[in-house]
């Protein structure tokens, strides 16, 4: 018999897109310079209890739980004369999937074992996503992060706009 615990990536993303030179227009006589960053990060993990049985000297079984959770972020970044403009969202995971092992070395060839295994997976719940979009705002100290020091600040912002997207991810 054995059984194990595991914390692993479940599905992970780092990405950034950006303009590699400045565009510029016109606007009341002046040339406005700017440019974009598009930035997403992190995924959903999964905590995985993990167990297995011997049946006999040729069959055996296993199964694992996984519970999925974690969140990801995304980024808007427009950068008008060295000024961030900055568009944020956030997701969270939430869901449970099973997975199922049988494995065998009874078929034979030429008198030697053949092994064999297959699996299943399957969720018992379907993996959710909650969608959190904060509204924009200047990031006036660089720190890509929105606080007081901000246009708005972050106690003048607006609450997030919150979606949710059920079982989003199926096996």
């Amino acid at each position: 018999m054995a059984f194990g615990v595991s914390f692993e990536p479940f599905l992970n993303r780092e990405v950034t897109i950006s303009d590699s030179t400045f565009s510029s227009f016109s606007f009341n006589d002046e040339d406005i310079l700017f440019s974009r960053i598009n930035s997403s990060s992190g995924g959903p993990s999964k905590g995985q209890l993990s167990f297995g049985y011997k049946l006999n000297e040729m069959d055996s079984f296993g199964t694992n739980l996984n519970i999925i959770f974690g969140s990801s972020r995304y980024t808007r970044n427009l950068v008008i004369d060295n000024d961030n403009h900055l568009l944020q969202s956030r997701d969270y995971f939430s869901g449970t999937m099973v997975d199922l092992f049988y494995s065998t070395n009874r078929v034979k060839f030429k008198d030697n074992p053949i092994f064999l295994s297959a699996s299943l997976s399957m969720p018992l719940k379907g993996i959710n996503i909650e969608n959190d979009s904060y509204q924009a705002f200047i990031d006036l100290n660089d720190n890509n992060y929105h606080d007081v020091n901000d246009f708005p600040n972050v106690g003048q912002a607006l609450l997030p706009l919150t979606q949710n997207f059920k079982d989003e991810l199926k096996n």
